[in-house]
């Protein structure tokens, strides 16, 4: 699997400040783990389904720095469930290609479908599995908002932080948004994030937000 822009935004956007513990789930080859591992010094879990990229995510947490605080489930999160365990923070990158032919290799078609987890169990699961002062950072795509403020609400959730993705500051509608979704209520901060200007280079607020994370910024 290819490093994602998805991936490399919620890695670098989710708050990390004064946090113990994370549970990265559909953790894909690791890369927002690792990125949450550079940012603080939190113990992470990562779970992921699919075997292939399970064991490139194993390799990857083996060789990196921080590889004594990063540990790997091979596994559906649903099997987690009754575990009693409570995160600080709890990241994903969720799939989402709910419509359309599923892809006919299965470990394509899991990661494409939210055949095991979608936005409603994934905001169950963290009503259940936050830290009382817990947070839940995930990027879905911006036409999801309603869905997504109807599962908070009905889990007794708030958001915290909400950033809208533009792809150019000349596009009207933006194409991913960021959430930040927490049992403490406060006031819900709003923003705007461009990954590239009209003329294709990187938008400031790409670079700001992710420079710690490239070698060519």
């Amino acid at each position: 699997m290819k490093v994602g822009t998805d991936g490399v935004l919620i890695g670098a956007w989710a708050d990390v400040h004064n946090i113990k513990s994370t549970l990265d789930i559909g953790c894909g080859t690791g890369l927002i783990a690792l990125m949450i591992a550079q940012r603080c010094d939190a113990e992470i879990i990562g779970v992921e389904i699919d075997k292939l990229a399970a064991e490139e995510c194993k390799y990857n947490f083996d060789n990196s720095p921080w590889k004594e605080r990063l540990s790997l489930i091979n596994s559906d999160f649903n099997s987690l469930q009754n575990s009693e365990q409570k995160f600080d923070l709890i990241i994903s990158n969720p799939p989402f290609f709910t419509n359309g032919i599923t892809a006919p290799d299965k470990s394509r078609a899991t990661a494409r479908h939210c055949e095991t987890l979608n936005y409603d169990s994934l905001i169950a699961y963290a009503a259940k599995h936050l830290s009382d002062l817990g947070r839940l950072a995930f990027i879905a795509p911006a036409d999801k908002s309603n869905e997504i403020i109807n599962a908070v609400s009905a889990n007794q959730l708030y958001i915290l932080r909400q950033t809208d993705v533009y792809s150019k500051p000349s596009k009207s509608i933006a194409v991913r948004t960021m959430w930040e979704i927490s049992p403490i209520e406060q006031e819900c901060v709003n923003s705007t994030l461009y990954i590239r200007n009209d003329d294709n280079t990187y938008h400031n607020d790409y670079i700001s937000l992710t420079k710690d994370f490239y070698l060519n910024f």
